[in-house]
């Protein structure tokens, strides 16, 4: 079977400098198109990668808060102040725990990849239907149930899947300097993606370990490939290709 570890604001340039290598890894390319004010826009950006060629999310759908509204609650967020309708209260700095469901990204109108192959997929922004932006505690929480589904005896009963993860955005957007809190909760988790690598290919399953784009304080403007096999990839565009060549491999036949 192939995993397709789905990442968001996993680094090449931090990966290496946190120490790890895998067999082959790399930097990917993400087109223009993708682009969003000027850094790469995570809905598009994944969207692309699982249909192999560009796709624009509509505009998303947000809740009945106004933009500014959306603005100045991010903002007291980050400055650890969580803000409903009861009020507000002080929370540590950096973990603020906002409305978890301010943006919705529905699923798109195309068919992807993994409607190909006998697959199982969660939580990835414009693949999977209803993902949202959560709150910090949101993400912890979905980051918990990430790792659980590779030991899932569930999950393994399908040749392809693919799960996503948001934490390590969330929290490497929270990065001041290195050494600093988010800094170290930064390498412990990167050190919890390697780990669940690791995993995945002791038992004798292929994995691709994928990003939308880096991140540490802001997003890069490079993706993130890594595999235990080799793959022939460029840019975000080419991942769909790697996948249906894996599956035809493993399959012995193609989707």
């Amino acid at each position: 079977m192939l995993w397709v570890l789905c990442v968001d604001g996993l680094s090449f340039d931090i990966w290496e400098e946190f120490g790890y290598q895998l067999p082959h890894q790399s930097e990917m390319g993400i087109p223009q198109e993708c682009y969003r004010n000027g850094v790469p826009f995570t809905p598009d950006v994944w969207g692309s990668m699982f249909l192999g060629s560009v796709y624009k999310h509509p505009k998303s759908k947000e809740t009945e808060l106004n933009p500014l509204r959306l603005r100045a609650r991010r903002f007291l967020r980050n400055h650890g102040i969580a803000w409903s309708r009861r009020g507000a209260k002080v929370v540590p700095k950096g973990m603020g725990d906002a409305v978890p469901s301010y943006l919705v990204f529905q699923q798109m109108p195309h068919k992807t990849v993994l409607e190909d192959y006998n697959s199982f997929s969660w939580g990835i922004p414009a693949v999977c239907d209803g993902f949202t932006f959560k709150s910090y505690q949101g993400n912890v929480q979905d980051h918990e149930a990430f790792k659980s589904m590779v030991f899932s005896t569930y999950c393994r009963s399908f040749d392809l899947v693919a799960i996503y993860t948001h934490l390590i955005d969330e929290v490497a957007h929270r990065v001041i300097r290195r050494g600093d809190r988010n800094w170290r909760r930064l390498k412990y988790l990167y050190s919890e993606v390697h780990t669940l690598y690791q995993a995945i290919t002791r038992r004798g399953e292929e994995v691709l370990l994928v990003s939308d784009h880096g991140c540490l304080g802001g997003h890069t403007h490079k993706a993130f490939i890594g595999s235990d096999q080799e793959f022939q990839v460029d840019n975000i565009l080419d991942v769909r290709s790697e996948i249906e060549r894996r599956m035809e491999r493993i399959l012995g036949v193609k989707g």
